[in-house]
């Protein structure tokens, strides 16, 4: 996202140099997808600097790869290109689609739930630019920064396999061409019409306009609180662990600490919310029966289990869940008292367990569309319907 932004506006001061930096440096070392929406800044660069930047880009393909190769030769121990080996595995291997599929409007619906009006007047730009083509100066600079857009969400609504964070490249773009759509307005008009009518309907876009701006600042901030305070319960629990060995919990410091997770193995944002190395996560056994991380044990000689099929591997559980002195659980509506009990039991674990972090996580499924996807003070509290995402702590036997 970062390099098509700085591609996006050297291509716009005609800095094309830079263009094909950021290309090579986005494309080549960060996602190599993203080769598809800087296409058509470098097809822009080509035609203005022609030789120039084919050695350009020559030079920056030579100075990105070759490291990559050489570093991936060191630790894989054989001759690879890891970014070509992505490309190959989700486009030509179709290993993507073992990951979950979506329709066609999955995309359509997250653009209208993030960006609102903002994806909506960037819809609009095809018909807007043909309506004021006379009158705009859509130079070819501007065709080509605003292109990355329809290149991109045509491609990615033609696999089965669709993520929210595909998108993110293209983010800057979308609104990018929601600009230029608010900015060439005025040009759609009609030139035929009488000046005094003319002048009226610019005044009345103008307000539309001003309202546009206002309900996408209110929706994107409503948007914004909603992700803040219905679904940020895993960032919530995870930070209080850095607290605990200060209440004196651990009687032995020295021993690992193991902190379990079983269904929610995939909200766990980060080993840096683990208060030291010598916390370690460990998967328990739930409903989830695909492949999930290992430890890593170095890179010449991974674990037998993994797969590029997505199956279920036995080496990537705890060993021993009775090794857990913590377990991760999002604990049913219903059962929220039972958390003030002196202890509980957990499900897939032995023993008796207290919770120590709790907080409240939206429950999607029993939440109205409006008032889950939006922050509405008051309304969302009462309508809403809440779980409990919560940390336990495995209680000494006596």
């Amino acid at each position: 996202m970062y390099c098509l932004t700085v591609a996006t506006a050297a291509t716009l001061l005609r800095h094309h140099h830079v263009v094909v930096a950021a290309s090579a440096v986005g494309a080549l070392l960060a996602w190599p997808f993203a080769a598809l929406a800087v296409l058509p800044l470098c097809l822009q660069a080509l035609k203005s600097e022609r030789l120039r930047a084919v050695k350009l880009a020559v030079f920056w393909f030579a100075l990105v790869v070759v490291p990559q190769i050489l570093t991936d030769k060191h630790y894989y121990g054989r001759w690879t290109f890891s970014q070509w080996n992505l490309l190959m595995y989700n486009v030509a291997g179709g290993g993507s689609e073992l990951y979950g599929t979506e329709g066609m409007m999955f995309y359509v619906k997250n653009c209208l739930l993030n960006f609102n009006f903002i994806f909506l007047f960037a819809s609009a730009l095809p018909a807007v630019m043909w309506l004021s083509w006379k009158q705009f100066p859509w130079h070819s600079e501007v065709l080509a920064a605003l292109a990355p857009l329809p290149l991109w969400l045509g491609a990615m609504c033609l696999p089965a396999h669709k993520e929210e964070r595909f998108l993110y490249c293209v983010y800057p773009t979308m609104c990018l061409a929601a600009s230029c759509s608010f900015a060439a307005l005025p040009s759609a008009l009609p030139t035929r019409a009488p000046a005094n009518i003319r002048a009226r309907a610019t005044k009345a876009l103008q307000r539309v306009t001003s309202l546009a701006l206002v309900l996408i600042v209110l929706l994107s901030v409503s948007r914004i609180l909603a992700l803040v305070h219905f679904y940020n319960a895993p960032i919530v629990v995870f930070s209080s662990m850095q607290t605990l060995p200060a209440t004196g919990a651990f009687s032995e410091p020295s021993t690992p600490q193991m902190v379990c997770i079983g269904s929610e193995w995939f909200r766990f944002p980060s080993s840096f919310f683990l208060p030291s190395p010598n916390f370690r996560l460990g998967f328990l056994p739930s409903e989830f029966k695909g492949l999930l991380p290992f430890d890593f044990n170095g890179t010449n000689n991974g674990s037998l289990e993994l797969n590029d099929l997505n199956l279920e591997a036995g080496g990537s559980y705890i060993k021993d869940p009775r090794l857990c002195q913590f377990v991760v659980q999002q604990i049913e509506k219903l059962d929220y008292l039972s958390l003030n009990s002196p202890s509980v039991a957990l499900k897939g674990v032995d023993g008796r367990w207290k919770a120590v972090a709790e907080h409240k996580f939206l429950d999607a499924s029993r939440s109205p569309v409006l008032t889950r996807a939006l922050y509405i003070p008051f309304l969302g509290e009462k309508k809403n319907s809440f779980h409990t995402y919560a940390i336990f702590q495995k209680l000494q036997d006596v």
